[in-house]
């Protein structure tokens, strides 16, 4: 285990929207349950909401945080991308924090630097997508309504 506490490199996002706190919240939930169990690696993660200095970047996982990985993403900067590309926001939040898990799991299995390529995590994030995508489907009303439940 580790202390590390990703405001130590990151500005996090404090102003940060309740739908879009849950949001963060639910999909961390659903990923434990449904991808962490098979990846045989670390049993728990962490996402928080960040803010980058530059609009390029997206997400980040916080390297050397392995053994439960902590994942930033800044929000905002997908919503600018989505509507910048016509992409949908809940599909690219998901698909952003499963490529940070796969550089999670890349450095938990020795790859890191050059190893830890970008293209096996883009593969991992859409190959893992589906084990999402049935949740997400039910809980798309949830979120839209805030409901405290899925």
């Amino acid at each position: 285990m580790h202390d590390y506490q990703i405001s130590w490199d990151y500005v996090l996002d404090e102003k940060i929207s309740k739908k879009d706190l849950k949001l963060l919240k639910n999909i961390n939930k659903k990923i434990k349950k449904n991808i962490i169990p098979t990846l045989n690696s670390f049993e728990d993660f962490k996402i928080e909401p960040i803010i980058f200095e530059t609009a390029e970047l997206l997400g980040v996982y916080c390297c050397g945080t392995q053994s439960m990985p902590i994942i930033g993403v800044d929000l905002e900067n997908i919503k600018i991308d989505c509507q910048a590309g016509g992409l949908d926001f809940i599909e690219e939040v998901k698909v952003t924090i499963l490529h940070e898990i796969k550089h999670a799991l890349q450095e938990y299995k020795g790859f890191e630097g050059e190893e830890a390529e970008e293209e096996e995590a883009e593969d991992f994030a859409y190959n893992n997508l589906e084990l999402l995508d049935k949740w997400f489907l039910i809980c798309y009303i949830w979120i839209e309504k805030e409901v405290d439940k899925c």
